[in-house]
């Protein structure tokens, strides 16, 4: 995490002798219990991370399959601008079966489908991937151990030439976006209410970065860390992500 973060000598936070020697002197109670809190962290921490870090490329493979689909489109309707009346009729069979009918009338459907999974597990990611990065500001601050910010998934991948490859691919996707209205807005064939539907709820541009966590969310957890006792076996960690994705992740 800190080569992702761009520290170039990294180095482990303690090495196995030191924390061998940590754990070997947790001999009272409260020891024991303030060691078995910072295993809880650790735990919570790898947990939430793998689960960030699968989210992020549920996230990269729907960009990726979304270019696809909005490629698909702009073949189809360069060839439809170009074609008689006749010439349509004889080569939809042939669109149909090179996937470039998406917007046509051979099949009315598959745009709208294909198109709503992948903008849902975008919008789905991206939500995750800030409630999380969110959790661990919270428990950065709260438990004052700033080298947790490393496990951000957000500030991991700033400067790191995936999240450019994202974020061009996302800029390629809104470019055709705006090119495909322009193409379709003004054409007959898809002034009735059902492409009029298309065009306005699915045609718009992406954001890389989902909307803030609601504050009223961030106030319950910072107002409930003190109580968990992180560093204790007391702490219930699951309440963080459960309190922080009221009414917001799956909206």
């Amino acid at each position: 995490m800190q080569q992702m973060a761009g520290i170039k000598e990294p180095k482990p936070l303690f090495t196995q002798g030191e924390m061998a020697f940590i754990k070997s002197l947790a001999e009272t109670r409260q020891e024991r219990s303030v060691y078995m809190g910072y295993a809880h962290l650790a735990e919570w921490i790898t947990i939430n991370f793998n689960a960030a870090i699968f989210q992020l490329q549920l996230f990269t493979g729907a960009i990726m399959e979304l270019d696809t689909i909005i490629s698909k489109v702009m073949r189809e309707e360069g060839l439809k601008r170009f074609l008689t009346p006749e010439d349509k009729e004889r080569l939809y069979p042939w669109l149909h079966k090179m996937g470039l009918d998406y917007m046509g009338i051979q099949s009315e459907t598959e745009f709208y489908e294909q198109y709503s999974i992948m903008m849902n597990r975008i919008n789905a990611a991206k939500k995750y991937i800030r409630m999380y990065d969110t959790a661990i500001d919270l428990l950065t601050k709260a438990a004052d151990v700033k080298e947790m910010e490393l496990y951000k998934i957000r500030s991991s991948y700033i400067g790191n030439p995936r999240n450019e490859t994202i974020t061009g691919a996302l800029n390629a996707i809104n470019t055709d976006i705006d090119a495909l209205r322009i193409m379709v807005c003004d054409r007959e064939e898809y002034q009735d209410p059902y492409h009029r539907d298309i065009i306005e709820k699915y045609l718009q541009h992406i954001d890389i970065e989902a909307e803030p966590v609601p504050e009223r969310n961030i106030r319950a957890v910072r107002d409930m860390l003190p109580l968990l006792k992180i560093f204790t076996t007391e702490a219930n960690m699951g309440l963080i992500m459960a309190t922080l994705e009221q009414d917001y992740w799956r909206k």
